[in-house]
């Protein structure tokens, strides 16, 4: 049995290597494999990003960037929003799942009909959520 195991896990191996050498060569031979790259940082160094004021939804002193995608249609898209400090979304829902990553500062999360500081969850930077579609 110890044979038989090891021969598999070499046969694994042996496919997970080829797997990945594969996509390596498709990658670096096909720039249209990936959608668009951005870097961390300061978001005004990548000059594809424009920064705008939010849709209605939002009160006043959000700002939104399309990164990817069209955000009035419904294939996936990406965007990217910024808040003053203290700023309040209001309870809301959506037709979809919606994947929240900070990128700086902290983000307080919750779920529910009313706004309760109390039961905010504190996302710092790096922090990832899903709001679920409801």
């Amino acid at each position: 049995m110890y044979r038989i195991a090891r021969r598999d896990a070499a046969r694994v191996f042996a496919a997970a290597v080829l797997i990945a050498s594969t996509v390596a060569a498709a990658c670096s031979s096909n720039t249209n494999v990936m959608g668009p790259i951005t870097s961390p940082g300061d978001d005004t160094s990548l000059p594809r990003i424009v920064w705008g004021p939010a849709p209605a939804v939002f009160q006043r002193g959000a700002e939104m960037a399309v990164i990817q995608g069209d955000p009035s249609k419904s294939a996936p898209f990406t965007v990217r929003l910024r808040f003053p400090d203290g700023y309040k979304v209001a309870p809301h829902t959506h037709p979809t799942d919606e994947n929240l990553t900070v990128i700086s500062g902290v983000f307080k999360v919750g779920m529910g009909e009313t706004f309760n500081e109390s039961a905010l969850a504190a996302l710092p930077a790096g922090g990832f959520v899903t709001a679920p579609a409801l």
